[in-house]
């Protein structure tokens, strides 16, 4: 989705389309066409990775199992948790030894919708993105060879990937089966530890891009607290005044963003709008792991 920083007539779509703040008018993370409300489509399945129950149920055992964590602590679900719209209920989650993040971990929910994965874009897939959690030093500080040679000790992962795949435990197998399992799952200030985060820029090096951020999904917003790429809000009332405010003022800010003077129930009618967008909740226990 691509914010679109309108004037003050289309303040309110302009504040329901952007929880997080887009402060070039130029960038986008991708190229998804404006949708009227509605059912939403099917999920796009990559010919590459064919869905069906048995990967499906072998990537929900994996995106539970910390062993894919350096010493066994952290999960994908730990950052990813069920109950919070499958996001993360803290400002900023937190790895192996405890070592923080410098952003809040994006709901895993609907994801598999965006063309571009984590917040700044850097991942073209969720097969992708699947590993990159597993290797960084500050999220789970593993290597994949580790995880392969862990998981090839459990007598019942050796018989699932020989099932789903027709061969051992793999990287790409890990990939593969956890981008399964997710697909089922239907300028904001800087805070914390990065003194700045330029966003999407890390990724392409175009100014343009400078402190771009991908636009998460409405759907299910009420359940995905707190809000921004860093956390910053805990409620939609913060998030709704943030932008009723004008934003923050930071260089490279859009021009169009400006302060839309929306009244007190104006603002309330925004936050009961976007908590009806909420939708049936999965309940999801963790399952037995081998």
């Amino acid at each position: 989705m691509i914010l679109q920083t309108g004037r003050q007539t289309n303040a309110i779509l302009v504040v329901a389309a952007g929880l997080v703040l887009l402060v070039s008018p130029s960038s986008s993370l991708s190229e998804e066409p404006s949708l009227a409300l509605g059912q939403l489509p099917n999920v796009p399945i990559p010919s590459h990775n064919l869905q069906f129950n048995s990967k499906v149920e072998l990537g929900k055992l994996l995106f539970f199992d910390p062993r894919l964590s350096k010493d066994g602590s952290v999960s994908c679900a730990s950052c990813h948790v069920p109950a919070a719209g499958f996001a993360d209920p803290r400002q900023f989650s937190l790895g192996v030894g405890g070592k923080q993040g410098g952003r809040n971990a994006p709901p895993a929910m609907n994801a598999a919708y965006n063309h571009l994965q984590f917040w700044d874009g850097r991942a073209g897939s969720l097969e992708e993105q699947a590993l990159g959690p597993i290797q960084n030093p500050i999220e789970m500080a593993e290597t994949l060879n580790g995880v392969v040679t862990k998981l090839s000790r459990v007598k019942v992962y050796q018989a699932r990937f020989q099932a789903v795949f027709g061969e051992d435990v793999s990287a790409d197998g890990i990939a593969k089966a956890i981008a399964a399992f997710e697909r089922t799952l239907i300028g904001v200030p800087q805070t914390g530890p990065l003194q700045e985060d330029v966003g999407r820029y890390a990724v392409t090096k175009r100014e343009a891009d400078r402190r771009a951020f991908k636009t998460p999904s409405l759907r299910s917003v009420a359940l995905t607290a707190p809000y921004m790429h860093t956390g910053g809000f805990k409620t939609l009332e913060e998030v709704v005044e943030f932008y009723n405010s004008g934003g923050e003022a930071v260089p490279g800010k859009d021009a169009f963003m400006s302060a839309l003077n929306l009244t007190d129930q104006e603002k309330k009618d925004l936050v009961e709008f976007m908590n009806g967008l909420t939708g049936e909740l999965t309940n999801m226990a963790p399952p037995k792991l081998p």
